[in-house]
C-alpha cells in the first residue's frame, strides 16, 4: 500500500464499518477507503449470535427513566428503522446470509419477576409500539417442548436473524461493487485531525479532515479529506468521553445439536431473550440448510461479567465454566438437545445509560471531523446500521433521522441532557481509576517463576513494572510487557481464553502479546523468551 487518499477514511472491518462504508457510498460520497487491521468481520462481529431484535436489552422501562418518555419513543424508532435497512440491504443488494424474520420472546425465568413483562409492555406502549408489532403470547410450560417451558411471554414480530460471517461478506463484496475499497491486515497507528480539516465538503482543495500513521508501515499516510469515522467497538484513541463512559463485558456463547423443525424435542425456530437482569440470557436457533443436515445448532449466551473480572479457574471447578453453566440452563428447557457442538466468548460495549455513542467525537473538538460508532450495548448489528444511517446523513448529506440527537456522543457532556445516568457513569470511569490505580500500587500480583505449562500470569518486575507471562506446554516462557499500551493499566491474565485482558477499556493481547481487540493499537512489548526459570532471568 502506498499513501493514499479517500474523501472518507473507515477504521474498523467489522459490522459497523462495512454498514457505514456502504451506507457512505450509496450516499453519494464519491470515494470511501476501510482500513481493517486482520480481516473482513475478524473481530468480535464473527463472534456475534446476531439477534436482531426491536427490544433493547437495557429495557424499555430503564431507557424511559433515564433518558425520558420523547427520547424512549425515539430509541424504539432507532431500532425498527435499523431492522429495516438491515432488511432492505440484504433485499436490494442480494445478500446471501439465510436472513430470515423469526418470532421474538421476551419472557421471565422466575414468576416473581414476570411483573417486569408488564412494565416492559406498559413502557413500549408508551414509545408508540403497536399490539402488531409486541403482545403476549402463550408459549407453554411444558419443558421440553418448542418453546421451551417459558409460558407467558412478550412476541415481538419484527425480530430477525443472519448469518453473521455471510451479511458482512456480503456488505463487503456491495461495497466494492459500488466501488469502495478494503484494505485488510492494515492497522491504524494514531490519527492526526487538522482544524478546519473537511469543511469544504468532498472538494480537494480544502484543507483535509485527518492524516492516518499505519503500524506496520509508519513512512505511509492515509488522508481522509472530508472525514474520518472509527468503527472498532471502541474507538482506536485515548478519548475519554467515550471510553470512560462505557465498560466491556464478555459474554459466552454454547451451541448445540438439536432435533430438526418438526421433530420431537426439537425446539421452534426463534430468538429469546429473558428480562431477568441478574441471570440475563439469549438463545437463537441457527438452521443448518446444508443439504441432508440433520440437526440445528441452538444457540445460547450469558453469564456476562466485565472483561478482565472473570473468577479464577480454581473458583469455577465445583459450579463448571460458563459454557457448563449455560449448557445445564439449556437442556433443563430443551433436555432432546445433543452434544456441544460450539464454545466461544465475545465482547460487548456497555454505555453508562444503556444507549450507543454514535456521532461526532466530543474530544476531538469542534470543526475536527471524526465520526464514531460505538457503545452497541449486546446489539452490534442494529447499532451499525445506526451508525449507517446517522454517518450518511452527517457525512453523506442523507437526511438525518427525527432520532438523530439521543445517540449523539457529546449527550452527557450537555447542560440540557435528560436525567443523566449518573451511577452509569460513575462506575465506568471508577473501572479505568481502578485499573490505573492498581498499575501503580499493587506489589505483587502472580509468583512468575511458579507457573507450569499452559500457565499465564501477570507479576512484578522491580519495584513499579508489570510482566505478562505464559509459559507453554513444553515448557517455553514468554515474557511481555504487562501494561496496556492504550493507557497504561495493568493486564489480567484470562485463564479460560488464554489471553490477556485489560480491566480498563477492553483491550485484549494473546499470548504472544499480539492485541486482538482494541481499543490499544500497538502489542505488548516483548521482555524475553527462553525456557524454565533461566526466561524470568534475561
Amino acid at each position: 500500500m502506498a499513501d493514499h487518499e479517500a474523501d472518507v477514511v473507515v477504521v474498523g472491518g467489522g459490522v459497523a464499518g462495512l454498514c457505514v462504508g456502504l451506507a457512505l457510498m450509496k450516499a453519494g460520497v464519491p470515494s470511501v477507503t476501510l482500513l481493517e487491521g486482520r480481516a473482513v468481520g475478524a473481530g468480535n462481529t464473527g463472534r456475534t449470535t446476531a439477534h436482531l431484535m426491536p427490544w433493547l436489552d437495557d429495557g424499555f422501562q430503564s431507557l424511559a427513566r433515564s433518558h425520558g418518555a420523547p427520547n424512549a419513543a425515539h430509541l424504539v424508532a432507532a431500532q425498527l428503522d435499523a431492522l429495516a435497512w438491515i432488511e432492505a440491504t440484504v433485499r436490494a443488494e442480494g445478500i446471501a446470509c439465510h436472513h430470515a424474520r423469526v418470532p421474538g420472546y421476551l419472557f421471565a425465568q422466575s414468576p416473581e419477576n414476570e411483573n417486569m413483562l408488564e412494565g416492559e409492555l406498559a413502557a413500549a406502549r408508551s414509545a408508540g409500539m403497536e399490539p402488531a408489532e409486541v403482545d403476549w403470547e402463550d408459549c407453554g410450560r411444558g419443558v421440553g417442548g418448542g418453546g421451551g417451558g417459558i409460558g407467558r411471554a412478550l412476541h415481538f414480530t419484527a425480530t430477525a436473524e443472519v448469518s453473521p460471517l455471510l451479511y458482512v461478506q456480503g456488505l463487503a463484496a456491495a461495497f466494492e461493487r459500488r466501488g469502495g475499497r478494503i484494505f485488510e491486515g492494515t492497522r491504524v497507528k494514531t490519527y492526526e485531525t487538522h482544524a478546519g480539516g473537511g469543511q469544504g465538503g468532498f472538494a480537494e482543495a480544502a484543507p483535509p479532515a485527518a492524516t492516518i500513521r499505519l503500524r506496520d508501515a509508519p513512512a505511509l499516510r492515509v488522508t481522509a479529506r472530508s472525514a474520518l469515522v472509527l468503527a472498532t467497538c471502541a474507538p482506536c484513541n485515548r478519548d475519554l468521553a467515550i471510553h470512560a463512559r462505557q465498560s466491556a463485558w464478555r459474554s459466552y456463547v454454547v451451541g448445540l445439536a438439536v432435533p430438526k423443525s418438526g421433530a420431537p424435542g426439537a425446539p421452534r425456530h426463534a430468538c429469546w431473550w429473558t428480562v431477568d437482569e441478574a441471570e440475563y440470557k439469549y438463545v437463537r436457533l441457527a438452521v443448518d440448510e446444508s443439504p441432508g443436515a440433520s440437526t440445528d445448532v441452538l444457540l445460547v449466551g450469558g453469564e456476562d461479567h466485565e472483561a478482565a473480572q472473570a473468577p479464577p479457574l480454581s473458583e469455577e471447578e465445583a459450579g463448571g465454566s460458563p459454557w457448563d453453566r449455560l449448557e445445564a440452563w439449556a437442556r433443563a428447557r430443551w433436555p432432546g438437545a445433543g452434544a456441544r457442538t460450539h464454545a466461544w466468548s465475545g465482547i460487548v460495549y456497555e454505555p453508562a445509560d444503556g444507549v450507543g455513542l454514535v456521532g461526532w467525537s466530543p474530544a476531538d473538538g469542534p470543526g475536527r471531523r471524526v465520526f464514531v460508532v460505538s457503545g452497541d450495548s449486546g446489539q452490534g448489528f442494529t447499532n451499525a446500521a445506526v451508525g449507517a444511517l446517522l454517518a450518511a446523513a452527517a457525512i453523506g448529506g442523507a437526511p438525518t433521522p427525527a432520532w438523530a440527537g439521543v445517540f449523539d456522543p457529546a449527550r452527557l457532556m450537555a447542560a440540557h441532557a435528560p436525567r443523566l445516568a449518573l451511577p452509569g457513569l460513575a462506575h465506568e470511569g471508577l473501572a479505568t481509576l481502578r485499573g490505573l490505580v492498581k498499575s501503580r500500587l499493587v506489589p505483587s500480583l502472580t509468583d512468575i517463576e511458579a507457573l507450569g505449562p499452559g500457565c499465564g500470569g501477570v507479576g512484578q518486575a522491580g519495584l513499579t513494572g508489570k510482566v505478562a507471562a505464559y509459559v507453554a506446554g513444553d515448557g517455553t516462557r514468554t515474557l511481555l510487557s504487562g501494561t496496556c499500551p492504550h493507557m497504561g493499566c495493568v493486564l489480567t491474565y484470562n485463564g479460560r481464553e488464554r489471553v490477556f485482558d485489560c480491566p480498563c477499556h477492553g483491550s485484549c493481547f494473546d499470548r504472544e502479546g499480539v492485541c486482538i481487540q482494541g481499543p490499544a493499537t500497538s502489542d505488548l512489548a516483548r521482555i524475553g523468551r527462553g525456557e524454565g526459570s533461566q526466561a524470568a532471568e534475561e
